[in-house]
Protein backbone atom coordinates (compact mmCIF):
# COMPACT_ATOMS: atom_id res chain seq x y z
CA UNK A 1 0.00 0.00 0.00
CA UNK A 2 1.63 3.18 -1.06
CA UNK A 3 1.90 5.89 2.29
CA UNK A 4 2.17 8.89 -0.08
CA UNK A 5 1.83 12.27 1.51
CA UNK A 6 -1.85 13.75 0.39
CA UNK A 7 -2.55 17.20 1.47
CA UNK A 8 -5.88 18.88 2.23
CA UNK A 9 -8.43 20.04 -1.16
CA UNK A 10 -6.99 23.37 -2.73
CA UNK A 11 -8.70 26.09 -0.96
CA UNK A 12 -9.29 24.11 2.44
CA UNK A 13 -6.47 25.20 4.60
CA UNK A 14 -6.23 28.96 3.17
CA UNK A 15 -10.20 29.52 3.38
CA UNK A 16 -10.34 28.34 7.26
CA UNK A 17 -9.46 31.22 9.82
CA UNK A 18 -7.46 30.86 13.23
CA UNK A 19 -5.16 28.68 11.55
CA UNK A 20 -1.40 28.92 12.82
CA UNK A 21 0.84 28.69 10.15
CA UNK A 22 3.79 27.29 12.71
CA UNK A 23 1.73 23.76 13.43
CA UNK A 24 2.55 21.19 11.64
CA UNK A 25 -0.04 20.71 9.65
CA UNK A 26 1.01 18.00 7.15
CA UNK A 27 2.37 15.72 10.36
CA UNK A 28 -1.25 15.92 11.55
CA UNK A 29 -2.59 15.28 8.18
CA UNK A 30 -0.15 12.24 7.66
CA UNK A 31 -1.54 11.12 10.93
CA UNK A 32 -5.02 11.20 10.00
CA UNK A 33 -4.47 9.66 7.06
CA UNK A 34 -2.84 6.66 8.81
CA UNK A 35 -5.21 6.06 11.19
CA UNK A 36 -7.58 6.13 8.61
CA UNK A 37 -5.44 3.08 6.40
CA UNK A 38 -4.95 0.73 9.95
CA UNK A 39 -9.12 1.40 10.44
CA UNK A 40 -9.49 0.36 6.81
CA UNK A 41 -6.69 -2.24 6.63
CA UNK A 42 -6.63 -3.68 10.59
CA UNK A 43 -3.26 -4.61 11.78
CA UNK A 44 -1.04 -8.06 12.36
CA UNK A 45 -0.44 -7.95 16.19
CA UNK A 46 -0.12 -11.12 19.12
CA UNK A 47 -3.93 -10.60 20.35
CA UNK A 48 -2.56 -12.23 23.90
CA UNK A 49 -0.05 -10.14 24.52
CA UNK A 50 -1.50 -7.10 23.61
CA UNK A 51 -4.63 -8.29 25.76
CA UNK A 52 -2.31 -8.57 28.76
CA UNK A 53 -1.03 -5.13 28.15
CA UNK A 54 -4.36 -3.40 27.91
CA UNK A 55 -5.51 -4.59 31.21
CA UNK A 56 -5.55 -2.19 34.55
CA UNK A 57 -3.63 -2.78 36.85
CA UNK A 58 -6.74 -3.44 39.29
CA UNK A 59 -7.36 -6.70 37.06
CA UNK A 60 -4.12 -7.98 36.76
CA UNK A 61 -3.75 -7.85 40.67
CA UNK A 62 -7.16 -9.72 40.62
CA UNK A 63 -5.84 -12.13 37.65
CA UNK A 64 -8.98 -11.30 35.76
CA UNK A 65 -8.90 -11.96 32.33
CA UNK A 66 -9.42 -9.50 29.35
CA UNK A 67 -11.62 -9.55 26.76
CA UNK A 68 -9.35 -10.29 23.68
CA UNK A 69 -12.51 -10.42 20.48
CA UNK A 70 -14.89 -8.19 20.61
CA UNK A 71 -17.75 -8.99 18.01
CA UNK A 72 -15.92 -6.94 15.01
CA UNK A 73 -12.89 -9.37 15.54
CA UNK A 74 -10.78 -7.26 17.74
CA UNK A 75 -9.85 -5.85 21.09
CA UNK A 76 -12.35 -3.56 22.73
CA UNK A 77 -8.99 -1.04 22.93
CA UNK A 78 -7.46 1.38 20.84
CA UNK A 79 -4.27 3.23 20.88
CA UNK A 80 -2.40 6.74 20.90
CA UNK A 81 -0.29 8.37 18.18
CA UNK A 82 1.93 11.02 19.33
CA UNK A 83 0.15 13.27 17.28
CA UNK A 84 -2.77 12.56 19.89
CA UNK A 85 -4.77 10.74 17.33
CA UNK A 86 -6.03 7.58 18.24
CA UNK A 87 -6.51 4.55 15.88
CA UNK A 88 -8.82 2.04 16.85
CA UNK A 89 -7.53 -2.16 17.05
CA UNK A 90 -9.11 -4.35 14.44
CA UNK A 91 -7.22 -7.49 14.10
CA UNK A 92 -6.43 -8.78 10.73
CA UNK A 93 -3.80 -10.99 9.60
CA UNK A 94 -3.02 -10.18 5.86
CA UNK A 95 -2.79 -6.09 7.13
CA UNK A 96 0.59 -4.82 5.99
CA UNK A 97 0.80 -2.77 9.54
CA UNK A 98 1.95 -4.65 12.45
CA UNK A 99 2.14 -4.34 16.34
CA UNK A 100 4.93 -5.45 18.15
CA UNK A 101 5.54 -6.08 22.19
CA UNK A 102 9.03 -5.11 23.07
CA UNK A 103 9.39 -4.95 26.88
CA UNK A 104 6.60 -3.21 27.71
CA UNK A 105 5.95 -1.07 25.06
CA UNK A 106 3.76 -0.89 21.89
CA UNK A 107 5.66 -0.39 18.21
CA UNK A 108 3.67 0.37 15.10
CA UNK A 109 5.42 -0.35 11.97
CA UNK A 110 4.32 1.11 8.75
CA UNK A 111 5.12 -0.05 5.45
CA UNK A 112 8.12 1.97 3.83
CA UNK A 113 7.98 3.85 7.32
CA UNK A 114 10.00 3.65 10.85
CA UNK A 115 8.93 2.17 13.61
CA UNK A 116 7.89 4.57 15.72
CA UNK A 117 6.19 3.97 19.73
CA UNK A 118 2.35 4.06 20.32
CA UNK A 119 0.78 4.25 23.60
CA UNK A 120 -2.04 1.65 24.38
CA UNK A 121 -5.57 3.01 25.36
CA UNK A 122 -5.79 0.42 28.54
CA UNK A 123 -8.90 -1.58 28.90
CA UNK A 124 -10.55 0.49 31.82
CA UNK A 125 -11.75 -0.62 35.33
CA UNK A 126 -14.90 0.11 34.53
CA UNK A 127 -15.27 -2.67 32.34
CA UNK A 128 -14.49 -5.59 35.38
CA UNK A 129 -17.50 -3.78 37.64
CA UNK A 130 -20.70 -5.62 38.41
CA UNK A 131 -23.90 -4.38 38.24
CA UNK A 132 -26.53 -5.23 40.96
CA UNK A 133 -28.50 -7.51 38.87
CA UNK A 134 -25.47 -9.43 38.54
CA UNK A 135 -24.10 -8.45 35.36
CA UNK A 136 -20.49 -7.53 34.44
CA UNK A 137 -20.07 -3.81 33.20
CA UNK A 138 -18.35 -5.20 29.80
CA UNK A 139 -21.75 -7.27 29.15
CA UNK A 140 -23.65 -4.09 28.95
CA UNK A 141 -22.11 -1.29 27.42
CA UNK A 142 -18.20 -0.28 26.02
CA UNK A 143 -16.46 3.01 26.54
CA UNK A 144 -14.66 4.22 24.57
CA UNK A 145 -11.35 7.58 24.84
CA UNK A 146 -13.11 10.27 24.80
CA UNK A 147 -15.05 9.62 27.41
CA UNK A 148 -17.77 8.11 25.66
CA UNK A 149 -20.86 4.96 26.77
CA UNK A 150 -22.16 3.48 24.25
CA UNK A 151 -24.91 0.26 24.98
CA UNK A 152 -26.78 -1.80 22.23
CA UNK A 153 -29.85 -2.18 24.17
CA UNK A 154 -31.12 -5.33 21.92
CA UNK A 155 -28.93 -7.73 19.96
CA UNK A 156 -31.64 -7.97 17.49
CA UNK A 157 -33.04 -6.37 14.31
CA UNK A 158 -36.49 -7.14 13.52
CA UNK A 159 -36.36 -6.40 10.19
CA UNK A 160 -34.39 -10.05 10.14
CA UNK A 161 -38.31 -11.56 10.40
CA UNK A 162 -38.97 -10.05 6.77
CA UNK A 163 -35.65 -10.66 5.36
CA UNK A 164 -35.41 -7.01 4.97
CA UNK A 165 -31.97 -6.08 7.04
CA UNK A 166 -30.00 -3.57 5.71
CA UNK A 167 -27.48 -5.27 3.05
CA UNK A 168 -24.45 -3.90 4.63
CA UNK A 169 -25.49 -4.72 8.52
CA UNK A 170 -24.11 -7.36 10.68
CA UNK A 171 -26.24 -6.46 13.33
CA UNK A 172 -28.11 -10.09 13.93
CA UNK A 173 -25.10 -11.91 12.48
CA UNK A 174 -23.28 -10.58 15.44
CA UNK A 175 -25.80 -11.45 17.88
CA UNK A 176 -25.64 -15.03 16.71
CA UNK A 177 -21.98 -15.05 17.34
CA UNK A 178 -22.04 -13.13 20.53
CA UNK A 179 -24.53 -14.89 22.25
CA UNK A 180 -23.68 -15.15 25.76
CA UNK A 181 -21.31 -12.36 26.02
CA UNK A 182 -23.65 -9.89 27.01
CA UNK A 183 -27.27 -9.45 27.36
CA UNK A 184 -29.41 -10.41 24.78
CA UNK A 185 -32.21 -7.27 25.56
CA UNK A 186 -30.98 -5.08 28.58
CA UNK A 187 -33.46 -3.49 30.60
CA UNK A 188 -33.49 0.44 31.33
CA UNK A 189 -32.37 0.14 34.86
CA UNK A 190 -29.24 -2.12 33.83
CA UNK A 191 -29.29 0.93 30.90
CA UNK A 192 -29.21 3.47 33.93
CA UNK A 193 -26.90 1.97 36.25
CA UNK A 194 -24.10 0.96 33.59
CA UNK A 195 -24.24 4.60 32.69
CA UNK A 196 -24.04 6.31 36.57
CA UNK A 197 -21.18 3.25 37.31
CA UNK A 198 -19.03 4.92 34.16
CA UNK A 199 -19.54 8.39 35.57
CA UNK A 200 -18.69 7.31 39.09
CA UNK A 201 -15.11 6.15 37.61
CA UNK A 202 -15.00 9.90 35.83
CA UNK A 203 -14.90 7.41 31.93
CA UNK A 204 -18.23 8.23 30.48
CA UNK A 205 -20.03 12.10 30.19
CA UNK A 206 -22.16 10.72 27.35
CA UNK A 207 -24.52 7.91 26.32
CA UNK A 208 -25.18 6.49 23.06
CA UNK A 209 -28.04 4.22 23.09
CA UNK A 210 -28.94 2.32 20.60
CA UNK A 211 -30.40 -0.91 19.22
CA UNK A 212 -32.23 -2.76 16.43
CA UNK A 213 -34.44 -1.88 14.33
CA UNK A 214 -37.97 -2.63 16.65
CA UNK A 215 -41.55 -1.36 16.46
CA UNK A 216 -42.03 2.84 16.85
CA UNK A 217 -44.56 2.68 19.60
CA UNK A 218 -42.15 0.26 21.81
CA UNK A 219 -39.02 1.86 20.84
CA UNK A 220 -40.21 5.12 22.15
CA UNK A 221 -41.42 3.31 25.50
CA UNK A 222 -37.98 1.50 25.89
CA UNK A 223 -35.96 5.29 25.63
CA UNK A 224 -38.23 7.03 27.95
CA UNK A 225 -38.12 4.31 30.49
CA UNK A 226 -34.45 4.30 30.18
CA UNK A 227 -34.38 8.19 30.38
CA UNK A 228 -36.33 8.16 33.29
CA UNK A 229 -33.99 5.90 35.35
CA UNK A 230 -30.83 7.85 34.55
CA UNK A 231 -32.55 10.86 36.12
CA UNK A 232 -33.79 8.82 39.24
CA UNK A 233 -29.90 7.11 39.41
CA UNK A 234 -27.59 10.16 38.78
CA UNK A 235 -29.87 13.30 39.61
CA UNK A 236 -29.94 14.64 35.93
CA UNK A 237 -32.91 16.61 34.51
CA UNK A 238 -30.87 16.48 31.10
CA UNK A 239 -27.85 14.91 30.14
CA UNK A 240 -25.33 14.15 27.22
CA UNK A 241 -26.94 11.44 25.57
CA UNK A 242 -27.81 10.31 21.93
CA UNK A 243 -31.01 8.55 21.07
CA UNK A 244 -30.15 6.18 18.12
CA UNK A 245 -33.71 6.12 16.55
CA UNK A 246 -35.93 5.31 13.82
CA UNK A 247 -37.61 7.79 11.90
CA UNK A 248 -40.91 8.16 13.80
CA UNK A 249 -44.19 8.20 11.78
CA UNK A 250 -45.64 11.06 13.77
CA UNK A 251 -42.62 13.40 13.84
CA UNK A 252 -44.12 15.02 17.09
CA UNK A 253 -42.73 12.29 19.09
CA UNK A 254 -39.39 13.75 18.72
CA UNK A 255 -40.60 15.94 21.30
CA UNK A 256 -40.44 13.29 23.72
CA UNK A 257 -37.31 12.03 23.06
CA UNK A 258 -35.79 15.51 23.97
CA UNK A 259 -38.72 16.38 27.19
CA UNK A 260 -37.02 12.73 28.98
CA UNK A 261 -33.62 14.02 28.94
CA UNK A 262 -31.85 13.29 25.77
CA UNK A 263 -29.79 15.99 24.35
CA UNK A 264 -29.40 14.87 21.07
CA UNK A 265 -30.70 12.23 18.04
CA UNK A 266 -29.17 10.01 15.32
CA UNK A 267 -31.58 9.23 12.57
CA UNK A 268 -28.82 6.95 10.44
CA UNK A 269 -30.08 7.59 6.81
CA UNK A 270 -27.20 5.29 5.43
CA UNK A 271 -27.67 6.21 1.85
CA UNK A 272 -28.44 9.53 -0.11
CA UNK A 273 -29.11 8.20 -3.46
CA UNK A 274 -32.92 7.67 -3.10
CA UNK A 275 -32.76 4.60 -6.11
CA UNK A 276 -29.92 2.83 -3.97
CA UNK A 277 -31.34 3.46 -0.75
CA UNK A 278 -34.17 1.18 -2.24
CA UNK A 279 -32.32 -1.22 -2.72
CA UNK A 280 -29.63 -1.21 0.20
CA UNK A 281 -32.38 -0.31 2.72
CA UNK A 282 -35.20 -2.11 2.23
CA UNK A 283 -36.88 -2.82 5.48
CA UNK A 284 -36.35 1.13 6.14
CA UNK A 285 -38.17 1.81 2.62
CA UNK A 286 -41.13 -0.19 3.03
CA UNK A 287 -41.57 0.08 6.88
CA UNK A 288 -40.99 3.88 7.89
CA UNK A 289 -42.42 6.41 5.31
CA UNK A 290 -39.19 5.48 2.78
CA UNK A 291 -36.17 7.82 2.26
CA UNK A 292 -37.99 10.84 2.27
CA UNK A 293 -39.63 10.58 5.53
CA UNK A 294 -36.36 9.70 6.43
CA UNK A 295 -34.92 12.98 5.46
CA UNK A 296 -38.21 15.03 6.76
CA UNK A 297 -37.60 13.18 10.54
CA UNK A 298 -34.13 14.92 10.27
CA UNK A 299 -35.36 17.91 9.45
CA UNK A 300 -37.98 18.11 12.19
CA UNK A 301 -35.29 16.82 14.77
CA UNK A 302 -32.87 19.67 14.63
CA UNK A 303 -36.03 21.74 15.18
CA UNK A 304 -36.69 20.07 18.06
CA UNK A 305 -33.03 19.69 19.61
CA UNK A 306 -31.41 22.44 18.13
CA UNK A 307 -28.85 22.42 15.11
CA UNK A 308 -25.44 20.28 15.22
CA UNK A 309 -27.55 18.10 17.79
CA UNK A 310 -29.20 15.56 15.50
CA UNK A 311 -26.78 13.30 13.83
CA UNK A 312 -26.94 11.10 11.09
CA UNK A 313 -24.90 8.51 8.58
CA UNK A 314 -23.96 7.53 5.17
CA UNK A 315 -22.01 4.25 4.69
CA UNK A 316 -19.53 5.53 2.20
CA UNK A 317 -18.50 3.10 -0.75
CA UNK A 318 -22.15 1.99 -1.50
CA UNK A 319 -22.66 5.08 -4.42
CA UNK A 320 -20.94 8.09 -5.91
CA UNK A 321 -19.01 10.31 -3.66
CA UNK A 322 -20.53 13.48 -5.26
CA UNK A 323 -24.13 11.58 -4.20
CA UNK A 324 -22.60 11.31 -0.79
CA UNK A 325 -21.15 14.72 -0.56
CA UNK A 326 -24.81 16.16 -1.45
CA UNK A 327 -26.08 14.45 1.05
CA UNK A 328 -23.58 15.66 3.90
CA UNK A 329 -24.01 18.87 2.27
CA UNK A 330 -28.00 19.50 2.29
CA UNK A 331 -28.29 17.75 5.74
CA UNK A 332 -25.50 20.23 7.07
CA UNK A 333 -27.00 23.28 5.50
CA UNK A 334 -29.93 21.87 7.52
CA UNK A 335 -28.51 21.85 10.58
CA UNK A 336 -27.79 17.79 10.91
CA UNK A 337 -24.38 16.97 11.78
CA UNK A 338 -23.93 13.86 8.86
CA UNK A 339 -21.13 11.82 8.99
CA UNK A 340 -19.92 9.38 5.73
CA UNK A 341 -18.04 6.13 7.44
CA UNK A 342 -16.56 3.96 5.34
CA UNK A 343 -17.74 0.81 4.16
CA UNK A 344 -16.37 -2.20 5.34
CA UNK A 345 -17.76 -5.87 4.18
CA UNK A 346 -18.99 -7.97 7.39
CA UNK A 347 -19.63 -11.52 7.50
CA UNK A 348 -22.77 -12.53 7.43
CA UNK A 349 -24.22 -9.48 5.34
CA UNK A 350 -25.61 -9.72 1.83
CA UNK A 351 -22.33 -7.62 0.77
CA UNK A 352 -20.07 -10.18 2.50
CA UNK A 353 -17.05 -10.47 -0.02
CA UNK A 354 -17.51 -6.91 -1.72
CA UNK A 355 -14.38 -4.63 -1.91
CA UNK A 356 -14.89 -0.54 -0.23
CA UNK A 357 -13.22 1.58 -2.30
CA UNK A 358 -9.32 2.20 -2.15
CA UNK A 359 -8.41 4.12 1.08
CA UNK A 360 -7.41 7.17 -1.04
CA UNK A 361 -11.18 7.74 -2.32
CA UNK A 362 -12.21 7.61 1.25
CA UNK A 363 -9.58 10.13 2.32
CA UNK A 364 -10.49 12.56 -0.25
CA UNK A 365 -14.22 12.04 0.72
CA UNK A 366 -13.51 12.63 4.78
CA UNK A 367 -11.48 15.55 4.13
CA UNK A 368 -14.22 17.43 2.07
CA UNK A 369 -16.65 15.86 5.07
CA UNK A 370 -14.52 17.95 7.47
CA UNK A 371 -14.68 20.97 4.79
CA UNK A 372 -18.67 20.87 4.07
CA UNK A 373 -18.55 20.54 8.58
CA UNK A 374 -16.71 23.89 8.82
CA UNK A 375 -18.29 25.45 6.60
CA UNK A 376 -21.67 25.31 8.02
CA UNK A 377 -20.07 26.70 11.22
CA UNK A 378 -20.37 23.64 13.35
CA UNK A 379 -18.10 23.55 17.12
CA UNK A 380 -16.39 20.49 17.96
CA UNK A 381 -18.36 20.32 21.16
CA UNK A 382 -21.68 19.42 19.02
CA UNK A 383 -19.59 17.08 16.07
CA UNK A 384 -18.54 15.18 18.96
CA UNK A 385 -21.92 14.99 20.64
CA UNK A 386 -23.38 13.08 18.52
CA UNK A 387 -21.09 10.45 17.25
CA UNK A 388 -19.33 7.87 19.43
CA UNK A 389 -16.62 7.27 19.02
CA UNK A 390 -15.13 10.01 17.27
CA UNK A 391 -13.92 9.31 13.79
CA UNK A 392 -11.24 10.91 11.43
CA UNK A 393 -13.30 13.43 9.73
CA UNK A 394 -13.36 14.43 13.81
CA UNK A 395 -9.29 15.03 13.62
CA UNK A 396 -9.65 17.03 10.46
CA UNK A 397 -11.70 19.52 12.29
CA UNK A 398 -9.58 19.87 14.56
CA UNK A 399 -6.50 20.19 12.45
CA UNK A 400 -8.19 22.46 10.21
CA UNK A 401 -10.08 24.67 13.17
CA UNK A 402 -6.61 25.52 14.43
CA UNK A 403 -6.85 23.30 17.38
CA UNK A 404 -3.63 22.05 17.38
CA UNK A 405 -0.53 22.93 19.96
CA UNK A 406 2.73 22.45 19.09
CA UNK A 407 2.17 19.73 16.33
CA UNK A 408 -0.46 17.46 18.39
CA UNK A 409 -4.30 17.59 19.24
CA UNK A 410 -5.20 17.64 22.47
CA UNK A 411 -7.11 14.43 24.19
CA UNK A 412 -10.53 15.54 23.62
CA UNK A 413 -12.83 14.39 26.31
CA UNK A 414 -16.76 14.74 26.95
CA UNK A 415 -17.05 17.71 29.74
CA UNK A 416 -18.74 16.54 32.57
CA UNK A 417 -22.59 17.49 33.06
CA UNK A 418 -23.17 18.68 36.94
Amino acid sequence: MSTQTLSAPSGLVESVSGIDPRHDRQKLLDEARLRLEIEMEGVRFDKQAIALLSQSDEEIAAGIQPTVEGPDSGLQNAFWLDSGIHVGLRHHSRSPYTLDHRDGVLVLQVPEGESREVELIRRHRVLGRTLSTGERFEQIGSVNPEGGLRIAFSNECSLKDTNEDCKFCDFNHRARLTEGASVYLKSPRQVAETFALAREEGTANHLNLTGGFIPERRELEYYLDAAEEIRELTGLSHFRGTAVIGAPADLKMLEKYKESGFNSVSINLEIWDKDIFKAICPGKEKRTGGQAHWIAALEAAVEVFGRGFVKSNIVAGLEPKDSILEGVEYLASKGVNCLAGPFQPRVGTALEGHRSPETPWHWDLQLKVAQIQLKYGYTTDQIYNCAIPGRVAHDLFRIFAGEAVNGKLARWKYPVVA
